[in-house]
């Protein structure tokens, strides 16, 4: 059997994910060529990569988000201070 892998991925894609998998079975259950088995091997690689670069990619944009949360308390915190300090002297002052 060939290995239709965008078969696979528009059934993925479309949400038909018990034909997929169904798929995926039909295939595993003959024996393979050593190129279908290369085939399976590179394909994995890619899907692994995209899924791993995605990963990435949201926790680079969480880890932004985290920084410019902590930048914002830090520049609230700094105002605070400032008005403490205004208050100390006013208070003095007196």
């Amino acid at each position: 059997m060939t290995i239709d892998i965008n078969k696979i991925g528009e059934l993925l894609r479309g949400n038909q994910f018990e034909e997929a998998k169904e798929l995926v079975r039909q295939i595993l259950s003959e024996p393979l060529s050593e190129q279908e088995k290369a085939k399976i091997f590179s394909d994995y690689t890619l899907v692994y990569m995209q899924v791993m670069n995605a990963l990435n990619d949201r926790y680079e944009q969480a880890l932004k988000e985290a920084i410019e949360d902590i930048e914002t308390l830090e520049q609230e915190k700094v105002k605070l201070e400032n008005k403490l300090q205004v208050a100390k002297v006013m208070m003095s002052g007196r």
